[in-house]
């Protein structure tokens, strides 16, 4: 059945004309019970468009059932992107530049890859990498609303009541605390480039960042909820939107593969490509790293698993307990899975994991003094 997702999602994207057979009634629910756990119902969607009109068609119930919830993704993004908007305005009113992360930003790389994938991308929450470090961007949240909603990356800023908005004052961390250095380095580099990146956006303008510097941000993104806690084909499939928009140049690429290599991330970026080759039949030629199969086939079995951030893992039902030893016991030992693939992350997890604890409380702590101050 996976298979056949995959090929329901390169006909979404263009890569593939139809189908290899008709589903019937029970693979039909199937797909569209993936396609919902993985949050790409509007994209598989936008396949299913294509292949009625080939006269292949789920069963009408579902038909309605999954373009009732396409619609409704098309909404969301239409309001996610007028609220992007606003609240980049409303920060540069308050003196704060920032950049968009992620969300609304890689929606519009699907609207390249096919014109029927404009708004189907399902939109999450807002990111927002704020200028000014930690102290500011707090600063600024506790004028409008105190809360105790604090990581080691980020605040939570409760502009909008149907939106989250998460403003960054660290934008990515890696496992490897030695590599993350040299990572936190180069996005105190990158800021000013990125915050400066304007991009026409849905008839209006937005400060995104650039290719080079998503697809380096993006795989630490992707590469941190996977070791971490969990992540999903909606956040594969845009590292391949990102590679199919083809606005780099060679040098740009080759730096990209040098920083990469810096950071510790050629494994695990040789396995999202077997991944994104064996889904999308991504060409060799758009791939910048070598496919390691190996390694690749483990991360996709992985993917299928734990759906969107994990939500339907059932693997980590047990991880969640309110004593924090043995909540780290059991998350310890239930990543020595990843050990023969990525034995340096494994290594360094359980050591990220009571770093990145410690962090939270640490921030936390430093807010309380900021907001009574």
């Amino acid at each position: 059945m996976e298979e056949l997702f995959f090929e329901l999602l390169r006909v979404s994207v263009g890569k593939q004309e139809s189908l290899s057979r008709m589903p019937n009634e029970e693979e039909w629910k199937q797909l569209a019970d993936i396609a919902n756990k993985q949050f790409l119902m509007g994209v598989c969607f936008a396949g299913v468009q294509k292949l009625i009109q080939k006269g292949i068609a789920p069963p009408r119930e579902l038909l309605l059932n999954w373009a009732t919830c396409s619609e409704q993704i098309k909404d969301g993004n239409i309001d996610k992107n007028i609220k992007c908007v606003k609240l980049q305005n409303q920060l540069r009113h308050h003196g704060m530049r920032s950049c968009i992360l992620k969300g609304q930003g890689n929606g519009m790389m699907y609207e390249h890859l096919a014109p029927q994938l404009k708004d189907t991308r399902h939109s999450g929450d807002i990111d927002v990498w704020a200028e000014g470090g930690f102290e500011r961007v707090v600063k600024f949240v506790f004028k409008f609303q105190p809360t105790k909603k604090i990581n080691e990356k980020h605040i939570r800023f409760d502009v909008f009541n149907d939106t989250e908005v998460e403003l960054h004052f660290k934008v990515a961390r890696l496992i490897n605390r030695i590599k993350d250095r040299k990572l936190q380095r180069w996005l105190k580099q990158e800021k000013e480039r990125q915050m400066t990146h304007h991009v026409a956006f849905d008839g209006s303008s937005l400060v995104l960042p650039t290719t080079d510097f998503n697809l380096i941000h993006q795989l630490t993104h992707v590469y941190g909820h996977f070791f971490g806690s969990a992540i999903g084909l909606r956040q594969i499939t845009d590292y391949y939107a990102l590679l199919m928009t083809g606005d780099m140049t060679d040098t740009e690429k080759e730096h990209v593969k040098q920083l990469v290599h810096s950071f510790g991330l050629d494994r695990f970026a040789s396995a999202l490509m077997w991944v994104l080759g064996h889904i999308y039949h991504l060409e060799r030629e758009r791939m910048l790293w070598a496919p390691d199969e190996r390694a690749g086939r483990f991360l996709l079995d992985e993917l299928m698993i734990m759906g969107n951030f994990g939500r339907t893992d059932e693997r980590f039902a047990n991880i969640k307990v309110d004593n924090y030893i043995v909540r780290f016991w059991r998350y310890c030992s239930s990543k020595m899975r990843f050990l023969r693939y990525f034995p340096v992350e494994t290594f360094w997890l359980p050591i990220h994991y009571f770093m990145s604890g410690a962090e939270m409380l640490w921030n936390r702590r430093k807010a309380e003094k900021l907001l009574f101050s």
